[in-house]
């Protein structure tokens, strides 16, 4: 998990985040080598005051500059992105 990325936007900001999480669903091949065939990462914060922009922000810099196996999972699977921000 790459909390501390997004936590450097954040304390920018002025937002407090509580919680941070990352679900993935995958699909597969059923066949042998049942490689991938569609990744979804749905990223839910949980906090005040939170900017649609800086969240937009904190991921695309995780996934660009710290998630080496996306980089290579990309050339041969899609990668879909969304995120939930929930204020507690």
């Amino acid at each position: 998990m790459q909390q501390y990325t997004h936590n450097i936007y954040a304390s920018r900001a002025k937002t407090k985040i509580f919680s941070y999480s990352v679900q993935i669903q995958a699909s597969r091949k059923e066949e042998p080598s049942r490689t991938f065939t569609k990744i979804h990462l749905e990223y839910i914060i949980k906090g005040t005051d939170i900017s649609e922009t800086v969240v937009k922000k904190a991921i695309s810099n995780a996934e660009n500059n710290y998630w080496s196996f996306e980089t290579g999972l990309k050339k041969t699977v899609p990668i879909s992105t969304s995120f939930k921000i929930i204020e507690s």
